[in-house]
This record gives structure tokens, sequence and C-alpha cells, in this order.
């Protein structure tokens, strides 16, 4: 079974977010919500190179995991209400993990995130998944 290997779910709000994650440190996070069983459901995967707390609160403003209009008129997509996270050694590791969900919770194109995972600026940095 595939892992995020991240702590939590954690419920998806501002005060939560910033009780729960250390600022100042590079990491990865995910955003979904929990389904019937109590169990997380992946929407969106990211990650921050030098702020993980700054990431996930940018992401949340963004409005990532709210359903548009038409989700919410017709029920096709759940509103995400958790959040999963972890720190990073640096930002290669961020980098790596991030692309390792990525991959892992996307089949089918599942996941919000628009793209694939771009390397920090400067690093020359390539996908371990890609480069296979």
């Amino acid at each position: 079974m595939t892992s995020l290997d991240m702590d939590g779910p954690f419920k998806l709000d501002t005060p939560t977010v910033r009780q729960t994650v250390r600022g100042g440190l590079p990491g990865n996070f995910a955003i979904g919500h929990l389904d019937g069983d109590k169990r997380f459901a992946v929407q969106y995967v990211g990650r921050h190179d030098l702020d993980v707390l700054d990431g996930l609160m940018t992401t949340m403003r963004a409005g990532v995991g709210k359903p548009g209009l038409t989700a919410r008129l017709f029920g096709s997509q759940r509103q995400a209400n958790a959040f999963k996270f972890s720190y990073a050694a640096d930002q290669r590791a961020a980098f790596e993990k991030q692309c390792r969900n990525y991959h892992d919770f996307n089949g089918s194109g599942k996941l919000e995130n628009a793209a694939h995972p771009v390397p920090p600026s400067g690093s020359g940095l390539t996908c371990p998944s890609c480069a296979g």
C-alpha cells in the first residue's frame, strides 16, 4: 500500500495548522479529506523548500481543496478537511518526496496538482521517478 510517510491527519484550518506545523523548516504536505472510514484521501501534494508552514498556509489561501461551483452543485468533488505533513532535511529531500507522492497518488490524474513538481530554482535536480 502506498504511503505519504507524513504525520497526521490533522484538521485543515488555520489555528490547527499554526499550532501543529513549525515554521522555518523545509518539508512536504498533503491536503485531502477523510472518507467514510476515516481514511485520508489525498487531493493535493505540496512542498516548501524553506518553510513548510508558509507553503501549507499559502496553498490553503489559494483555495486548494475547495471544490468549484460545478463540483459543489453536482457533488463531484469532496472539500478538503484534513492535512498531513513532514519535515525534510533539505530542499532536495523535499523535492524528491513531493515527486514520489505525486507519482504515487496521481493515478488517473486524481490530484489537484496542475502539473508535475518543479525542482528548486538553480538546483539541477530531476525527478527520481521520471528518470527511471
